[in-house]
């Protein structure tokens, strides 16, 4: 410490005494850049921090969660949607080498616009659902005997199938390449990406590619080159299917909600996962504690919480006839109301994800007829040490949910 200077005895000591508690943090702060996380001599050269965290490879996080998701999933076929992410191609193959070889999986690989601007992306929602009305009308006219019984979903992969196109790069030299990067680029993998003429909010301008599909179609993807369009007609219809289920939206769905409802899952850095590592007050460092913490949570998203699932294009699917009647509206700038006529001519109904996938009981209310989800309160606050307790037929009590009878006697009130 060359700025303290020693005048007497009692300074003399006292540097000497804060210059050996000094040593012994460095001392420590070496200890563990060496023996836990093995750090560089460079490092410690610098002015600064001699080490920010413990740091691993994007390829060992997404090996070590396809390996969970493998010991999760039932033996059989699946499909597997991901993002066109360069270390999925050397980990996907990897971890699922035997149901590979069983031909049980189906791998697509999407991108879209990230960047795209609002204004933007609903322009080209709109340029798509006027080619899309104009495209069931003109099918419809081809042969209105084959179009009786067709849903939306039908019409919209026909739809795919008629305008989808091979997609590549052109340099600013006008020089075509293959659209993915040199990772999917492998002997075994389709070089055939194609552009989606569907858009959806949030996944406009998507590419699809199909690293590794059914062997038969597989086959005939690889006989042609990154320019070629699919021209046989049973390809072309098995590609439009896979192209239809290309997308993220539940998933990031689920993500957003995660991120913006539970303070420690909120994403570190900032909107990207590359802007570089930040610190989250509240974050749990403790890896169990977040576990059981997502666990409660998606329990809760996919059993407890209903929503509307009500998209553009189900027109009456997913709906009830809403109740006609007036209701009233204040006149803006005064306080008076008036009473006006309901213009809503139909309801969203309300399910959750267990409902809508068929594993969860839809019970209707007696009297109002709305959907009846599980109690909460009920749930979490029966633990097994109340059993036979005069607390457990409390809890046991339809009427414990102090939250329902709070607003069942506001209503009776009112």
């Amino acid at each position: 410490m060359p700025r303290m200077v020693a005048s007497s005895p009692d300074e003399a000591a006292l540097k000497a005494e804060l210059e050996r508690a000094t040593d012994e943090k460095i001392a420590l702060i070496e200890q563990v850049q060496h023996s836990y996380f093995d750090l560089g001599q460079a490092a410690q050269d610098s002015q600064r921090t001699p080490f920010t965290g413990v740091m691993t490879r994007d390829t060992y996080t997404k090996a070590a969660h396809f390996v969970l998701l493998r010991e999760m999933l039932p033996p059989g076929w699946f499909r597997l949607i991901t993002e066109m992410e360069g270390p999925l191609s050397r980990v996907v193959p990897h971890v699922f080498r035997d149901v590979i070889e069983n031909d049980d999986l189906t791998w697509i690989a999407m991108t879209f616009d990230k960047g795209v601007k609002k204004p933007e992306m609903l322009a080209r929602i709109e340029a798509f659902r006027k080619r899309f009305a104009a495209f069931t009308w003109r099918f419809h006219d081809r042969d209105p005997s084959a179009t009786d019984g067709m849903t939306n979903a039908d019409y919209m992969r026909a739809f795919i199938a008629e305008e989808m196109r091979t997609k590549v790069r052109v340099d600013p030299d006008g020089v075509c390449s293959p659209y993915p990067g040199s990772n999917y680029r492998a002997k075994h993998m389709p070089q055939v990406w194609i552009a989606s003429p569907m858009q959806n909010a949030g996944e406009t301008n998507r590419i699809v590619g199909f690293p590794l599909i059914r062997k038969d179609l597989r086959r005939d993807l690889k006989d042609l080159s990154y320019t070629d369009e699919i021209a046989d007609p049973d390809s072309r219809a098995r590609v439009a299917r896979l192209v239809y289920t290309a997308t993220l939206r539940s998933v990031a769905t689920f993500f957003d909600s995660i991120r913006e409802r539970t303070s420690p899952a909120a994403r570190a850095g900032g909107r990207g996962a590359r802007s570089g590592p930040s610190y989250v007050n509240g974050a749990s460092f403790n890896p169990r504690v977040l576990i059981a913490l997502l666990n409660i949570f998606r329990v809760y998203y996919n059993w407890f919480e209903e929503r509307p699932y009500v998209s553009a294009w189900s027109g009456r699917a997913e709906t009830t006839p809403a109740p006609q009647g007036t209701t009233k509206a204040r006149v803006p700038g005064t306080a008076m109301t008036v009473e006006i006529e309901k213009r809503r001519s139909s309801t969203p109904v309300k399910r959750t994800p267990a409902m809508r996938l068929g594993i969860q009981e839809e019970r209707a209310h007696p009297k109002s007829g709305r959907l009846v989800m599980p109690s909460l309160h009920r749930v979490l606050y029966r633990p097994w040490i109340f059993y036979g307790t005069p607390i457990w037929e409390k809890f046991e009590d339809p009427d414990a949910d102090l939250r329902r009878s709070k607003l069942q006697r506001t209503k009776t009130t009112a």
